[in-house]
């Protein structure tokens, strides 16, 4: 017997595979099927789309994916080192500012001078106070080309030419349309044959130090709360001067000299500090074995400047910043005679003179002004 067999032709229709990638499973309608070595497309050829700074993100539609291994095109960014940052530093004289192309903003510090340390005379002599600080910002389009800067000169050491008394420091400035910022020097220390003779007192941001008296502490530079007649200062006024103490201190003004004293004391009057000016200078002392330590900028805690001379060592001129002001310079001690210390470099005020040799003062530190802009 013969069995034929005939085929029964395919009812099955392979479709291309057409799946979509997406966020949930779907079970899908078509009825189509698809052939086991067909391909499923799911990358594309593009390159990654150009990455733009601040732009906000976006989920995408695209219905393809890209490969792994591709890449973005990223932008050309600045190069930091090409913004443009100017700093002007200005010393004692007279100079003019000139504003720099492609500047937004400037940025003003201002430093008064230090008085000087008073020559010691039958007592033992007072510091000078410090400069004050002054700080402006301004919007660089609102400035003229250039602007008048004057920084002032420290106040003269005591001696005989002088008088004995130390001198006031100079006033320094950044002036021009529509600017006007001023920071005042500190007063000299006083001196006076036979009484207790009071410390210079700081500077201000309105008006200059004092010259110190032989009977009170003395006001330092406006502005001045209302009623205030001695102490620390907030804000931009000078701090007075010691009067058989230590000076005080101020946050903008310049610290106050330390006192000098007729009467036997072991260490020297220290000087005022201030939180941004010139710190002050401490007094001699009369036959003890210690001057009195400067003020520091930094603080308003009296001393921490140049330390006091002692029987082994001078006394010690006040640390010079290029940043901040400086601190006061030590006293002069009877036992070592060797004169008061100079102010640090801006705004520190000058050592007092000791009574033992008639010792002479320390001069204050020149003022400052320092612009930046960018």
């Amino acid at each position: 017997m013969t069995i034929h067999v005939t085929p029964i032709p395919s009812t099955i229709s392979l479709a291309t595979p057409a799946f979509v990638l997406g966020e949930t499973d779907a079970a899908g309608a078509a009825a189509t099927a698809i052939a086991s070595d067909s391909s499923l497309a799911i990358f594309n050829t593009d390159t990654g789309s150009a990455i733009v700074s601040g732009a906000t993100g976006t989920a995408g539609t695209a219905a393809f994916s890209q490969r792994s291994d591709h890449t973005h095109t990223v932008p050309t960014l600045a190069n930091p080192s090409a913004a443009v940052v100017d700093e002007q530093l200005f010393s004692a004289g007279i100079s003019t500012w000139t504003k720099v192309a492609g500047v937004t903003v400037c940025y003003l510090e201002v430093y008064g001078a230090g008085g000087g340390g008073a020559k010691g005379e039958s007592a033992a002599a007072g510091g000078g106070g410090g400069g004050a600080c002054n700080t402006a910002f301004f919007d660089a389009s609102a400035l003229p080309a250039t602007l008048t800067v004057t920084v002032g000169t420290g106040g003269v050491a005591g001696t005989t030419g002088s008088g004995y008394i130390g001198g006031t420091g100079g006033s320094s400035s950044v002036t021009g349309s529509g600017v006007s910022v001023y920071a005042y020097g500190g007063a000299g220390g006083c001196r006076s044959g036979g009484s207790d003779n009071g410390g210079g007192s700081g500077g201000g941001t309105g008006g200059p130090g004092t010259v110190a008296d032989t009977s009170a502490a003395v006001l330092g530079g406006f502005p001045m709360p209302p009623g205030i007649t001695a102490g620390d200062m907030v804000g931009g006024g000078g701090a007075s001067g010691g009067f058989l103490s230590a000076g005080s201190s101020a946050e903008y003004g310049g610290g106050g000299g330390g006192s000098g004293k007729s009467a036997v004391i072991a260490t020297g009057y220290a000087g005022g500090s201030s939180l941004h000016g010139g710190g002050a200078g401490g007094a001699g002392d009369r036959t003890g074995t210690n001057g009195g330590e400067g003020g520091r900028w930094g603080t308003m805690t009296v001393g921490g400047g140049g330390s006091g001379a002692n029987s082994g060592a001078d006394a010690q001129d006040g640390t010079s910043r290029s940043f901040g002001a400086g601190d006061g310079g030590g006293g002069d001690s009877n036992s070592r005679q060797s004169g008061g210390a100079a102010g640090g470099v801006p705004s520190g005020g000058g050592g007092g003179g000791c009574y033992g040799a008639n010792t002479d003062g320390g001069p204050g530190g020149d003022g400052a002004v320092r612009i930046w802009s960018w």
